[in-house]
């Protein structure tokens, strides 16, 4: 599973092995279940040895799960996802964690994840 955004790069392996090759560095991890790696700013890999593969593939179902996230992140994650523009998020740095569902309404997505940081 491989998850991109912007300058966040994640590979997480479900089965089999991954390897994984940073162009700029050369840096290279090979992965296997449960593990995943991640490409840093200075395009240096750091790799993860415990992960649940089975999270980081929840998208295709539709599913947002989110664990120690920054909150800018998620809400961005949610705007991509329903196609709405979400701003004055740059500096929301607070981890959340939290899960739900793309079929869930977008009033109630955004009261699941902006209630807990007194956001509106």
């Amino acid at each position: 599973n491989i998850y991109a955004r912007d300058n966040d790069y994640n590979v997480t392996c479900v089965i089999g092995k991954v390897k994984v090759l940073a162009h700029a560095t050369k840096d290279e991890v090979i992965i296997t279940p449960n593990q995943m790696v991640s490409l840093n700013k200075s395009g240096k890999l750091t790799p993860n040895l415990n992960v649940d593969a089975q999270l980081a593939k929840e998208w295709i179902n539709n599913q947002f799960i989110f664990t120690q996230v920054p909150l800018k992140n998620v809400l961005s994650e949610v705007s991509r996802r329903y196609g709405i523009n979400i701003e004055g998020i740059e500096n929301l740095n607070q981890p959340y964690t939290g899960n739900f569902v793309k079929q869930d309404h977008i009033e109630d997505v955004l009261a699941i994840v902006c209630k807990p940081f007194a956001l509106e």
